[in-house]
């Protein structure tokens, strides 16, 4: 009884050798599809030819080469963050991508840059792309600008999308002036300029229709356009630039 138990498993382990042997070598076994997402500026197409992985890949190979196919992907460009690769026996590979996103643009003479969020400058958009995103008027690599990025993230995306022109002062790196698409001017410091933008909206509720400068270098005054006089626009959190 025991021999035929013993003959019995071992056609039954045969016959599924054989069976995954089949599968593997059949279409069923191999790569049919490869999708891509958390990715915003790189296109998938750029992130999957540069992982080198195609339809026909085999599964088994795909899988245990997983880490080097991440590391592929996360090759393509700088700003990509993170990747992970997960693999199903259908065929269909996903890989998810962390992106560092665009927070503004940079022109220097003719050549235009993405400011990334992990502090790359990366080739980037033309003139009149991306108008959704701050321009950083410079004529050297503004370096400062790698320490408001945080604060910059911060900032609700509506606010972010207001800012139309980033300038910082030639004769002072550390003064910066914002050019706002609602036809206000914001002057302020580097190092905290954001923080108190974070209050934009409360300000503008202040200040009301009247257009002119907004400064927030110490405290918050407005001056209308066509007037001498600064008024008050502050609270302690415009005085000192706090966190919500």
């Amino acid at each position: 009884m025991k021999g035929r138990i013993d003959f019995f498993l071992y056609r039954l382990l045969f016959f599924l050798m054989g069976l995954t042997g089949l599968y593997l070598l059949s279409p069923l076994g191999q790569i049919q599809s490869v999708k891509v997402s958390g990715n915003h500026l790189i296109s998938s197409q750029a992130i999957v030819e540069h992982m080198d992985i195609r339809k026909g890949t085999s599964l088994i190979d795909a899988f245990l080469q997983r880490k080097h196919l991440e590391n592929m992907a996360l090759q393509t460009s700088p700003q990509l963050l993170d990747a992970q690769v997960k693999i199903f026996v259908d065929g269909k590979v996903y890989l998810k991508v962390d992106e560092a996103k665009p927070l503004a643009r940079w022109k220097r003479g003719k050549r235009s840059f993405y400011v990334m969020k992990n502090g790359e400058f990366l080739p980037g958009p033309s003139r009149n792309n991306n108008k959704l995103l701050p321009l950083i008027r410079s004529d050297y690599l503004p370096d400062q600008v790698k320490d408001m990025l945080k604060d910059l993230d911060r900032l609700d995306d509506e606010i972010r999308q207001e800012i139309a022109v980033i300038r910082f002062s030639k004769k002072n790196g550390d003064k910066v002036d914002l050019l706002m698409n609602d036809g206000q001017q914001v002057l302020g410091k580097r190092q905290d300029i954001f923080k108190k933008m974070a209050y934009y909206k409360e300000m503008k509720a202040i200040i009301g229709s009247k257009k002119g400068w907004l400064n927030l270098e110490e405290g918050a005054y407005f001056k209308a356009r066509g007037s001498n006089n600064w008024e008050v626009v502050e609270n302690d959190w415009a005085k000192n630039g706090e966190d919500r």
